[in-house]
């Protein structure tokens, strides 16, 4: 399971699976983040332009 390196999720009392291997990614890594990717992606087209209107916006996208 790959995860940021938040606290939580690196918490002594947190028990892993035998099964499960928690991979944590560096820090400020958003090139391994899918999330990060798809915002990327998606607003791309929109790089430059100027919206008059938050319905403008809405329509493009």
């Amino acid at each position: 399971m790959q995860m940021d390196q938040a606290q939580v999720h690196r918490a002594k009392a947190l028990i892993w699976p035998e099964n499960l291997i928690p991979i944590f990614q560096p820090p400020y890594s958003t090139e391994l983040n899918p999330a990060e990717r798809f915002w990327q992606h998606r607003k791309s087209p929109l790089k430059g332009k100027c919206f008059e209107t938050l319905d403008q916006l809405r329509k493009q996208l």
